[in-house]
Order: structure tokens, then C-alpha cells, then sequence
């Protein structure tokens, strides 16, 4: 292969994997675990007494029994806080090793 190919080739594969933006993980991130706790707090308002519903419950609020409205606004917080969590941890680590290759 011709130096001037593998160039191309090089620049290609750059092109195809570009380093990530921490802010717009952190926003995509929050958004998917507000969702999903959005969506386990509507399961939790159909239906209280489901053992699935209570695991949820457990999963997302470690300690909370039932839901009021401060609940509710702690756990979007808490969602959202672990969304910025991970993009703050996995961007700079994925960017890091990206950068090695």
C-alpha cells in the first residue's frame, strides 16, 4: 500500500471515531435515566403494590417505601446526577484510550 493510501486510510478511521463531548453525554446520559425513572415512577402510580413496581422503587430510591413529592424531585435529581456521573468518568477514559490507539 501506497504511503499516500495509507494516509487516506489513516484519516478515514480518524474520521470515523472522533473523540466524544463530555457535555452532550452528560446531557444524553441524564436524559435516558430521567426517562427511565420517570418511567418507573408512572409504573409505581399504576400500580403500588407490584412486587416489579417495589423493585424499581428499591433500585432507583435504596430506602424510600413510598412516593410523595418530595420523593419524586429527589429521585430526578438523583437520576440525573448519576447520568453527569458516568459521562464524567467514561468520556475522558473512552477520549484517553481512543487517543492511544
Amino acid at each position: 500500500m501506497s504511503t499516500v493510501a495509507h494516509h487516506a486510510e489513516q484519516e478515514r478511521s480518524r474520521a470515523a471515531h472522533r473523540p466524544i463531548a463530555v457535555g452532550r453525554a452528560g446531557t444524553a446520559l441524564s436524559l435516558f435515566m430521567l426517562v427511565t425513572y420517570a418511567l418507573a415512577a408512572v409504573a409505581y402510580v399504576l400500580a403500588p403494590q407490584s412486587p416489579f413496581v417495589q423493585a424499581l422503587l428499591r433500585e432507583f430510591m435504596p430506602g424510600v417505601t413510598s412516593f410523595s413529592w418530595a420523593t419524586l424531585a429527589l429521585g430526578g435529581v438523583v437520576a440525573i446526577a448519576w447520568g453527569w456521573y458516568v459521562a464524567l468518568v467514561a468520556v475522558p477514559l473512552f477520549n484517553y484510550f481512543l487517543a492511544r490507539r
